[in-house]
C-alpha cells in the first residue's frame, strides 16, 4: 500500500500512521517513460517521490544526481509557496512517482506542524546543496574555458612555427647556389 511505501521514505518517518494515510490519499500516481518530469526554470507546484525506477537530475545540462525508489524531489516549491524549478528531472526508462501538490500539502501541514518543520529543514539543506552544485559547475566551466584557451594558443603557436619553418625552407630554396669555381694554378 502507499502508506507502507511512505513509511520507508526518510522525510516521512516522523509522521504518524494517520498523517501518512492523509498524505497517501492526497498523492497522485504518475507514470513517465524516458521523458522530463519537469524542466529547470518552469513553475512548479508539486513534489514527487520515486516509487519505481530511476530519475536523473540535470542542472545547466549536467547530470548532478540520480533518484531511485524512496527518493523525493521538488519539495522546495511546496515550502516556498511555488516558484521556478532549480533543475530538470528526467525519467530513465519507466518511472512511477507519487505527486503531492501545493494545495493538499499546505492543508496537511497546517494540521501537522512538526512535519512542516521537517520539510522546511529539508528545503534549506536542498538550497545549500544547489548553491554548492552551482559553484562547482561554474568552476568546472571556467576551467574548461581556460583549457580551451590554452589549446587554442598552442595550436596558434604551432601554426606560426610551421609557417615560419615553411618560409625558411622556401627562402633557402630560392637562394642561388654558390658554386665553387675550380682553382687552376698557373705555371
Amino acid at each position: 500500500s502507499r502508506v507502507r511505501f511512505l513509511e520507508a521514505v526518510p522525510l516521512m518517518k516522523a509522521m504518524s500512521h494517520a498523517e501518512l494515510r492523509r498524505i497517501a490519499d492526497a498523492m497522485a500516481s504518475e507514470h513517465y517513460e524516458d521523458e522530463e518530469i519537469f524542466q529547470e526554470g518552469e513553475e512548479g507546484d508539486s513534489m514527487y517521490i520515486v516509487k519505481v525506477g530511476i530519475a536523473v537530475v540535470e542542472k545547466d545540462g549536467a547530470e548532478v544526481a540520480r533518484y531511485s525508489s524512496g527518493d523525493y524531489f521538488g519539495e522546495r516549491v511546496l515550502t516556498e509557496g511555488g516558484g521556478q524549478r532549480a533543475a530538470t528531472v528526467r525519467a530513465v526508462g519507466a518511472v512511477e512517482c507519487l505527486r503531492l501538490s501545493y494545495g493538499p500539502f499546505h492543508e496537511l501541514m497546517g494540521q501537522c506542524t512538526h512535519v512542516a518543520a521537517l520539510f522546511n529543514r529539508q528545503a534549506a539543506t536542498y538550497s545549500e546543496k544547489l548553491q554548492s552544485i552551482d559553484s562547482g559547475l561554474q568552476s568546472q566551466l571556467a576551467m574548461q574555458a581556460a583549457q580551451e584557451q590554452a589549446r587554442r594558443r598552442e595550436a596558434a603557436d604551432f601554426a606560426a612555427a610551421e609557417a615560419e619553418a615553411a618560409a625558411g625552407a622556401e627562402e633557402v630554396a630560392t637562394e642561388p647556389a654558390l658554386v665553387d669555381e675550380p682553382h687552376i694554378e698557373s705555371e
